[in-house]
Parts: structure tokens; sequence; C-alpha cells
């Protein structure tokens, strides 16, 4: 966190807290997960990482449902994806919550 008022690291720092948030939902440790989704949130503020924000708010989502979270409660995020033209996000990501969550 050090860095995080350098550019170049920042997007290192979204990247990281994006593949952790990823792992936690694999291995559903939801208490961990909740630890570190504010850092992540911090992380997002800026326009710039406006994926990321996208992202984070998905992770969000999911900490608060759990192992209870349905791919139908982030229509909204897969719809802002699919608009800006990126449908293989937002396949990769429905792939991922169908792999890890079920349908």
């Amino acid at each position: 966190m050090t860095y995080n008022s350098n550019a170049y690291y920042k997007y290192s720092i979204t990247t990281f807290f994006h593949n952790v948030e990823m792992l936690f939902c694999v291995r559903k440790d939801f208490s961990s997960f909740q630890k570190i989704l504010p850092y992540y949130k911090n992380q997002t503020k800026e326009a710039d990482y406006c994926y990321e924000r996208i992202n984070y708010l998905i992770f969000e989502k999911i900490a608060q449902k759990g192992s209870s979270f349905k791919i139908s409660e982030i229509s909204n995020e897969l719809s802002i994806l699919n608009y800006l033209g990126y449908k293989q996000i937002a396949t990769d990501i429905t792939s991922f919550v169908e792999q890890t969550f079920g349908a």
C-alpha cells in the first residue's frame, strides 16, 4: 500500500486484489474475502479503474451472499461489460461464477 499513489504500481495492486478475491471465491473463504474487500474498494475509486470497479461490485455481492450467490445477482454488471464491448470478459466472469457456485 506504500506505492498506492504511484500509477505504475497502482495497476499491479488492483490486479493483486482481483486475484486474491478470485482465490477466496474458489476457496469459499468469505471471512477473508470480506477483510480484503475494503482495500480493493479503495483502489477502484478513480474512473481510470472502471473495469476493476465493476469487478469490485461483483465481489462485494459475492461476499454479501456467500455460497448462496447466484449469477442473476450481477446481471447489471454483466450488462455494463457487454455494453462497453467487453463481451469476452462478461463471458469469462459468467463461466467463473458458474464453475465456482454452480448455475
